[in-house]
């Protein structure tokens, strides 16, 4: 969107001289390429003027532009101060100052109608009823105070159940001091009534007269000296903390008979002038009073008195009553008490039903023998963990032989197609004796490659065998990683053992040679060995370099008709058996 205006300015950027053109080139190529787009998204528009997505592109578009516009005037106005000056200096004429001036005030009316677009642009978008963009936001908002309204709900349900169990705890005390449930329940909801009316909360004034209460006190005369204990204290301008520290205080000089002088100045420490108070409840000076013994009675009698018509106190809680802080001190009570009878169904759910149903299914479970099976399985977890690793470890083996008993026939196949290329070659240049011995060379690695392959697979097999037969019956086989299985018999918790293990770890009747009676025998592993059945008896012989070949045996064995095959059996490997013990007595 370059301009003739400011064509041939040289304005000064971060300390560098160039061509005010060149300076906007970058803002100018944005504006023309948002142009584009919009003329593109208002053509679609007049198709489907209420399309949601069109409107929102064209919303983003206007945003850029009107961004971009604001750079280009911004720089503009940068210039416009430097061409001043280059006027004056007579660096450029007033002509070109003039085009400068056209360039900007052009500048400005394409930014308002951008800006005036953009803000019509999102009237027709807020005004579109379709709006997902809204519906989303919508959607959200209700979200958001569904939840909100929800989690003050669970707020006040809680509060409202906690209330209702910590009424039902203080009356429970209440019951062990007055005798009867029927006395605590209406001592409770008195001190509820005296709260509504008072500054003070009425969990506080419930814990006020329950401390009074605990130490014989009357009901009704823990009443009326915590409401006068309330007055003095609202006349002070104390709040809950100093009556319930000054009940507190109050009900210790009921257990021990008299005040000692840190009970007189716990009074003093919450602004109650006491010994006023006592010299007026007896007639006697201050100083009289601070020398005589002071009791409960003294100190109730002195603070009721005080707070009747013409006392130091008279009338402090009904003022306190209307403050501010007293105001909503009651409204609290108020709203606590309503919300706790509201919820006492809830409350009552939960101690009747719900908490005695969790109580009973705990009951019902046996902690012992869960607890066991849980050690069982960690016991099964913990055994099987170790077989799987020597499983694996072994596997890993076996592959490993097999990958070495791979590589020569690997090795062969390449000489032979080594010597099949240098037998091509030679013919082709006529070197018949390189080519006749490159032939041979094939023929031997062809002869070489099949033997290699017969024997790996041979020794692959065999290999694979010894080693099944080691991880399931060997000294540190599979079975011997198994808890609770012994050797040559089953417990209880276990599989079938493999052969005894003998010291030194030789298995009996393996690669040594004997006489099985009884029993299994693992032949074949160390070499190859002969099993022969005689008479219900195995022999397990070797077959090794030092065993005498007895050269080959004849015989004609007939069975009649109808014969058992088993006993027909037993006379072969008699009579064979027989034969072999002539022939090794002549060898001998």
């Amino acid at each position: 969107m370059a301009s003739n205006r400011i064509k041939g300015i040289t304005i000064e950027i971060g300390g560098d001289t160039t061509g005010l053109n060149k300076a906007l080139s970058n803002v100018n190529d944005s504006i023309r390429n948002t142009q584009t787009e919009l003329r593109d998204v208002e053509r679609l528009l007049k198709i489907d003027p209420s399309n949601v997505e069109l409107l929102e592109q064209k919303q983003r578009l206007l945003t850029q532009a009107v961004a971009d516009t604001k750079d280009k005037l911004e720089t503009l106005e940068k210039a416009e101060k430097q061409v001043q000056d280059q006027v004056k200096k007579g660096e450029v004429s007033q002509e070109v100052y003039d085009r400068l001036k056209r360039e900007i005030e052009a500048t400005k009316q394409e930014e308002k109608k951008f800006t005036d677009a953009l803000n019509d642009n999102k009237k027709a978008l807020d005004n579109n009823g379709d709006s997902m963009g809204n519906t989303i936001v919508k959607a959200g908002l209700v979200k958001d105070v569904i939840i909100k309204v929800a989690d003050a709900i669970w707020d006040l349900g809680k509060s409202a159940v906690e209330y209702n169990a910590q009424l039902e705890t203080y009356t429970a005390s209440f019951e062990s001091f007055l005798g009867s449930a029927e006395e605590a329940e209406k001592a409770v909801q008195n001190i509820k009534d005296d709260a509504s009316n008072m500054p003070f909360g009425s969990s506080d004034l419930i814990e006020a007269n329950r401390a009074l209460i605990t130490t014989g006190e009357s009901a009704e005369d823990s009443r009326k000296n915590i409401n006068a204990l309330a007055e003095a204290v609202a006349a002070t301008g104390g709040g809950n903390a100093e009556l319930s520290r000054i009940a507190t205080n109050l009900a210790q000089i009921k257990n021990t008979g008299k005040a000692t002088s840190q009970d007189i100045k716990q009074f003093a420490n919450a602004g109650i002038n006491i010994y006023g108070l006592l010299s007026e409840y007896t007639g006697k000076s201050i100083d009289e009073v601070k020398t005589m013994e002071v009791t409960y009675d003294d100190l109730t009698a002195a603070l009721k008195q005080a707070t009747e018509e013409g006392g130091m106190y008279y009338g402090a809680m009904e003022k306190q009553a209307d403050t501010y802080n007293g105001q909503l001190n009651s409204l609290k009570s108020r709203i606590q008490d309503t919300l706790g009878t509201t919820f006492q169904s809830v409350s009552d759910t939960l101690k009747n039903e719900v908490f005695p149903a969790i109580n009973q299914a705990l009951d019902s479970i046996d902690f012992e023998s869960l607890g066991k099976s849980i050690g069982n399985i960690m016991e099964l977890v913990g055994a099987i963990l170790p077989v799987v690793s020597f499983v694996v470890t072994q596997a890993i083996d076996l592959i490993g032989q097999l990958i070495g008993n791979i590589t020569p026939i690997i090795t062969d196949v390449k000489e032979l197609f080594n010597g099949l290329l240098d037998f091509i070659k030679n013919v082709f240049t006529g070197q018949w004796g390189d080519a006749f011995s490159a032939l041979g060379r094939v023929v031997m690695g062809a002869l070489a490659t099949v033997a290699d392959g017969l024997i790996g697979v041979i020794n692959s097999i065999v290999d694979v065998i010894n080693k099944v037969i080691s991880w399931v019956t060997g000294k540190n086989g599979v079975i011997s990683k198994i808890p609770s299985v012994s050797t040559w018999g089953v417990t209880k918790n276990s599989v079938p053992s493999g052969p005894k293990v003998l010291p030194g770890g030789q298995s009996a009747y393996m690669a040594a040679g004997g006489v099985i009676s009884h029993g299994s025998a693992v032949v074949g592993d160390n070499g190859p060995e002969l099993l022969t059945m005689n008479g219900g008896v195995a022999t397990v012989t070797p077959i090794n370099n030092t065993t005498t070949n007895l050269g080959s045996i004849n015989m004609n064995i007939y069975g009649a008709a109808g014969q058992n095959v088993n006993d027909l059996a037993d006379i072969v490997m008699t009579r064979i058996q027989n034969a072999v013990n002539q022939r090794g007595a002549v060898w001998a």
